[in-house]
């Protein structure tokens, strides 16, 4: 992904988006690594990088939860499902502490600009308004260097040509792009 052009060019913005794909990432690497000996340490710190991304954007941050979610059901890792409600309450208890101090300070003023006008304008295509194939375009226009492995990860697990634990992580890769996909053409911004 850093080898696309496109991606080069939004890294020199100054942009809470980028700070909050990097917590979100951090977030997901800290749980993977911390499947392989599940410690109520790495679900906390987890929690908190979410936490730190849910301080960017609202609610965005919390995707990568109802991704992993449904890669542990479709893994058969149930049993992970309560060291994500664990960082998802680290996360929210984070990032709360910010949003009630700008109700106790701002009170109605702050909730109708974030939630009102920055949440709901942007859902409804107010703000930036977008084609929902406006990605689609994007990619094919301009991230070929990295949709080549894609391509080819989403060819060696249609042929099954990988082990148990691979395919979870192709699996894991699949629901990451689908979802993100679906939930950014499904916003108009």
């Amino acid at each position: 992904l850093a080898l696309t052009y496109e991606f080069f060019r939004r890294t020199r913005e100054i942009s809470l988006d980028l700070w909050m794909l990097a917590f979100m990432l951090a977030s997901l690497w800290v749980i993977v690594v911390n499947l392989r000996r599940p410690r109520l340490a790495g679900w906390i710190l987890a929690g908190l990088l979410l936490g730190c991304g849910l301080l960017c954007t609202p609610f965005v941050a919390l995707v990568p939860l109802v991704i992993l979610s449904g890669w542990f059901i479709w893994t058969r890792q149930i049993r992970l499902l309560g060291g994500l409600a664990l960082a998802l309450l680290v996360a929210l208890a984070f990032a709360g502490i910010w949003h009630v101090s700008m109700l106790i300070q701002h009170g109605d003023a702050f909730t109708t600009q974030y939630f009102g006008k920055e949440i709901g304008n942007r859902a409804r295509g107010l703000i930036n308004p977008r084609s929902w194939t406006f990605y689609f375009t994007e990619m094919g226009r301009s991230y070929w260097p990295w949709m080549i492995p894609m391509f080819g990860g989403l060819a060696l697990w249609l042929m099954v040509r990988v082990n148990r634990r691979s395919q979870k992580g192709l699996r894991l890769a699949l629901l990451w792009t689908a979802i993100w996909l679906i939930a950014l053409t499904a916003f108009p911004d």
